[in-house]
């Protein structure tokens, strides 16, 4: 027996049945098999712990593993209904702690330019995407300071309009940009906490943004073959 995933609910089907992507209304199904299932769901506990700790990379984590059993139109989502309950948790316990200095120039640009990453994402085909997320997980391993020299910059609350803009633009495409934007308010904080809670309250507001697409259609030139 295999479960469909889709937003509308989840749907058995009958064994030898797994047709790969199904149109269901307006949107499309991704088949999931029972054990990939609770595969996916033990992950998920483990990722939101690692998340909880450090406060962040267990989206990123979580995403690679969901790419090796859905396409990257379903996998992009998945991962912000999950996170979105830990980075809400993070944020309304360690709120005294967060720094509106940096977070009121980051949220100012993020909607309107988020708008403009859909619309790109819309052209990306399945291994652009694939692709895209694969180099953006090797810079943020690689290279984690990334984005650390905007909180070191004169100004640096202002500064941080320019990474709002910039996770704005990725999230729709890649999902999992924490691990690239969180030097920069590791570096903007005076300690773990701040971090963690200056982090986690944004982190919810562009998850919201991201999780949302699930309820998006779904174009034909986005479906994945069987």
């Amino acid at each position: 027996m295999s479960v469909w995933w889709h937003p509308e609910g989840v749907i058995r089907s009958e064994p030898g049945e797994r047709p790969g992507l199904t149109e269901c209304k307006t949107s499309t199904i991704q088949v999931v098999s029972e054990v990939e299932l609770l595969i996916l769901l033990l992950v998920a506990v483990v990722t939101s712990a690692i998340t909880a700790a450090v406060g962040a990379g267990g989206g990123m984590i979580l995403l690679i593993i969901i790419l090796q059993f859905v396409d990257p139109l379903v996998a992009v989502p998945v991962p912000a209904v999950i996170q979105l309950f830990a980075n809400s948790t993070r944020a309304v316990t360690l709120r005294s702690e967060a720094n509106w200095e940096v977070l009121r120039p980051y949220l100012a640009p993020v909607l309107p330019v988020t708008v403009v990453g859909y619309l790109l994402a819309e052209g990306i085909p399945e291994d652009g995407s694939r692709a895209m997320i694969g180099v953006f997980t090797l810079v943020a391993v690689w290279w984690p300071a990334a984005t650390s020299w905007l909180a070191r910059a004169p100004g640096r609350g202002n500064r941080f309009a320019l990474v709002g803009a910039l996770d704005g633009l990725l999230q729709p495409a890649i999902g999992a940009t924490g691990p690239l934007m969180s030097p920069a308010f590791k570096a903007a904080t005076r300690d773990h906490p701040a971090f963690v809670a200056t982090f986690a309250s944004p982190r919810c507001s562009t998850i919201w943004r991201r999780s949302s697409s699930l309820a998006l259609p779904v174009s034909p030139g986005q479906s994945t073959p069987e």
